[in-house]
């Protein structure tokens, strides 16, 4: 009887971890979903959005998102974050160890369908490795233009930082990525360019914005 009882246990334990990772698209985000056939081909870097999620075209910043969330807001703090406040997080916390977006918290799933998600530490930073960088304007818009080495271009416009009620460092545009850092009691990975004055990309780490604040999140196609 307790063999029983603890095979029930284990399968009800497994089905709930299946349930909470699977993603099923109800068609809610359908107007935004993105063909992949928009993807730039960036070479071993992979191939990426040509523009930022919630935006039209490349200059456009798009959406300010916090980490794990999936629609925009007017105010980004711990008063109103989606998993909990800091140093009391309900999911992606060192209670969970779980240190990647599940694809119904990642935004570029989400939003523009199953054939996209936000990228990895490692493959920004293989963007940022392969590609240069140029610190450039398009469309009255500050920000980098990378080129891969077989010629494909991507352009991270800088927009800065949504905290509390407003923009902070709109000289900066900060992306986030997939992963966490669950050592942290606030600061989830992202990658940024620098502000006027350090014309340069900056590489992921673990410090950072916290994840409550809202920032934009460029895809990468899921292959």
């Amino acid at each position: 009887m307790k063999k029983t009882l603890l095979l029930l246990a284990l399968a009800a334990a497994l089905f709930s971890c299946r349930k909470e990772e699977v993603y099923v698209d109800d068609g809610t985000y359908a107007a935004e979903h993105q063909d992949p056939s928009i993807a730039v081909d960036m070479g071993e870097a992979g191939k990426w959005a040509p523009m930022n999620i919630g935006a039209r075209k490349p200059s456009e910043y798009g959406y300010f998102l916090a980490w794990g969330e999936i629609e925009p807001k007017t105010v980004y703090g711990w008063g109103t974050y989606r998993f909990g406040t800091e140093g009391s997080f309900t999911k992606y916390s060192k209670k969970d160890k779980k240190t990647l977006l599940s694809p119904g918290d990642d935004a570029a799933t989400v939003r523009w369908g199953t054939a996209w998600r936000m990228p990895t530490v490692e493959e920004w930073n293989k963007l940022v490795d392969t590609c240069e960088s140029v610190w450039t304007t398009v469309d009255g818009v500050k920000g980098y233009m990378l080129t891969a080495p077989n010629g494909h271009k991507l352009f991270l416009p800088v927009g800065g930082i949504w905290k509390d009620g407003g923009v902070i460092a709109p000289n900066q545009g900060t992306y986030w990525l997939s992963e966490c850092f669950p050592g942290s009691s606030s600061q989830s990975g992202l990658a940024y360019t620098g502000g006027l004055s350090e014309l340069r990309l900056f590489r992921c780490s673990g410090g950072g914005t916290a994840r409550c604040c809202g920032l934009a999140v460029r895809a990468i196609l899921a292959e």
